[in-house]
C-alpha cells in the first residue's frame, strides 16, 4: 500500500502543480547531481560524438573542396588548351592563306612571263616573216628588172629594125 499512497501523492502533487502552475524551485542535491550528470553527458558527447562528426564533415568539405579545385584546375587547363590550339588554328589559318597569296602571285608572275615569251616569239616571228617577204621581193624585183629590161631590148630592137636574131628569153617564176 505504500506505492498506492505515494502514487496517490504523486497524483495529488500533479494536480496541485497543474492547478497553482509551476512549483517553487528547490535547491536540493538532486539538482547539483543533475548538473553534473549534464555535463558529464555533454563531455561524453562532445568528445565521442560531435568531434567524430565534426572531423569526418570537415574531411568531407576538404575532400569536395579538393575535387572542386582539380575540376577547376582541369577546366582552367582545358581553357588555356583550347585557346592554345584556336590560335594555333588561326596562325595556320593565317599561313594558309599568306601561301595561297604567294602562290597565286607566282602564278600570275608565270603566266605574265609565259604572255612576255609568247609576244616575244611573235614578235620575232613576224620580223623573220617581215624579211622573208622583204628578201623574196627584193629577188622577185630583181628577177622582173632583168625580165623589163629583156623585154625592153626586144621591143626597142623591133622598134629599131635590128636584125639581130631573137634570144629567147627564159621564164622565171
Amino acid at each position: 500500500m505504500a506505492g498506492a499512497e505515494q502514487h496517490g501523492s504523486f497524483i495529488e502533487q500533479l494536480a496541485n502543480y497543474i492547478s497553482i502552475g509551476m512549483p517553487p524551485l528547490q535547491l536540493d542535491g538532486t539538482l547539483v547531481i543533475q548538473i553534473a550528470n549534464l555535463l558529464i553527458l555533454m563531455f561524453i558527447l562532445q568528445r565521442f560524438l560531435f568531434k567524430p562528426v565534426r572531423s569526418v564533415l570537415e574531411e568531407r568539405d576538404a575532400i569536395i573542396k579538393g575535387h572542386l579545385d582539380e575540376a577547376k584546375s582541369a577546366q582552367d587547363k582545358s581553357e588555356a588548351a583550347l585557346r592554345m590550339m584556336e590560335g594555333e588554328i588561326a596562325q595556320t589559318k593565317q599561313k594558309a592563306a599568306a601561301a595561297l597569296s604567294d602562290l597565286r602571285q607566282q602564278g600570275m608572275a608565270e603566266q605574265i612571263k609565259i604572255v612576255e615569251t609568247a609576244k616575244e616569239q611573235g614578235k620575232l616571228l613576224i620580223e623573220k616573216s617581215v624579211k622573208e617577204i622583204e628578201k623574196s621581193a627584193s629577188e622577185a624585183k630583181a628577177i622582173l628588172l632583168k625580165d623589163a629590161e629583156g623585154i625592153a631590148s626586144e621591143i626597142s630592137a623591133k622598134i629599131l629594125g635590128s636584125t639581130k636574131t631573137k634570144k629567147e628569153r627564159p621564164i622565171r617564176v
